[in-house]
């Protein structure tokens, strides 16, 4: 296969009488209406009722994700119920996530998230914060779901940690004019769906978890050798008379 590169395809031209634009010129932040998952909006991923390894990456320009699971209401317009105060779903938990790796690889110890958590701009914390960039290799277990539809769940908000309600659009906020029509977009909380059916074979259930440290991260057989190279004295400075100076 062979690379090529072709410089300053995208070209702005200024107005008459316009400075120039600076070059290169960049965005520094874009928070859209509308999320993609796969290069499709809002999809759904049929699976089977048994374990998944799913890799996720938040390509976002710049809006933060926290992850959670739910099972679809099917009553409600959009398969969610929010609180009316928290504005969070109340929707029964989905399957649980067990996240095992990183960008940077395997993580020692894996890292469970048992029920939905919301994001909390105070302390920083919730289920699944995922930056720009960051990826998160999980397994989720469908097993107990057969028939359900569940969702995947942000609410995030943007900018990270406390943007404004109208940068997050999703049906029944209340301080969002802009409201999408039941099922359909603008909407950045709904992100994919899994319509989970029966297992044509039964999945692997590991009897401990999943990572062991040990083989993730063996110790060293042989361990380093530690070398102490003695620090050589400072020289003094001018003026000074055995490290005393005037």
């Amino acid at each position: 296969m062979s690379t090529f590169t072709i410089p300053n395809v995208f070209a702005l031209q200024p107005p008459p009488g316009a400075p120039p634009l600076p070059n290169p010129s960049a965005i520094p932040e874009f928070f859209g209406d509308t999320m993609l998952c796969n290069g499709t909006v809002y999809p759904q991923a049929t699976v089977e009722a048994r374990p998944y390894r799913l890799m996720i990456l938040n390509a976002c320009n710049a809006r933060f994700l926290n992850l959670n699971l739910f099972r679809s209401k099917p009553k409600s317009p959009d398969g969610i119920v929010l609180d009316p105060l928290t504005q969070f779903p109340v929707n029964p938990a989905g399957p649980k996530m067990i996240q095992i790796g990183t960008e940077g690889g395997f993580l020692a110890r894996e890292v469970r998230f048992n029920g939905p958590v919301p994001f909390n701009p105070l302390t920083l914390t919730g289920s699944l914060i995922l930056g720009p960039a960051e990826r998160a290799d999980i397994i989720v277990d469908f097993t107990q779901f057969e028939g359900d539809e569940i969702i995947m769940y942000n609410d995030a908000p943007g900018p990270f940690p406390g943007g404004a309600p109208d940068t997050d659009y999703y049906l029944g906020n209340p301080l969002n004019p802009v409201q999408p029509l039941p099922g359909t977009g603008p909407d950045t909380r709904q992100i994919l769906r899994f319509k989970v059916n029966p297992a044509k074979r039964a999945g692997v259930q590991p009897s401990k978890a999943f990572l062991d440290p040990t083989l993730v991260d063996p110790p060293l057989l042989v361990p380093p050798a530690a070398f102490v190279v003695p620090m050589p004295p400072l020289p003094v400075p001018a003026g000074c008379l055995s490290g005393i100076c005037r």
